[in-house]
């Protein structure tokens, strides 16, 4: 899908200011993927700079918005990496726990 400019892009921006906050503009647009060693971040080859990361048939398949992007390398990796450990491996509030801090707080 290819983005096009709306007053939702600047909608934070201020009054001066013109930059789209979905980070989406033809400037960023590179002619070959590169590696930034100093980030650690994989840049991939764009061929045309306002085609965002709309997938229809992903969205149609599991019933919901998705926003896909690529996390290759670096700290979006790391971070997303943390955030999914932690989100499968969190422990539940045990029930004797919770039934203490209820007592606790009708006294």
């Amino acid at each position: 899908q290819i983005h096009s400019h709306s007053k939702t892009c600047f909608k934070y921006c201020g009054k001066y200011e013109h930059i789209c906050r979905f980070d989406i503009d033809e400037s960023n647009y590179g002619e070959f993927s590169s590696f930034d060693y100093e980030k650690g971040e994989l840049c991939l080859h764009c061929l045309n700079r306002l085609v965002n990361n709309f997938n229809d048939t992903i969205i149609r398949a599991v019933h919901c918005n998705m926003d896909i992007k690529f996390i290759g390398s670096s700290v979006s990796a790391k971070a997303i990496l943390y955030y999914i450990t932690d989100y499968i491996t969190k422990s539940q509030l045990k029930l004797h726990i919770a039934y203490a801090a209820l007592d606790v707080l009708t006294e």
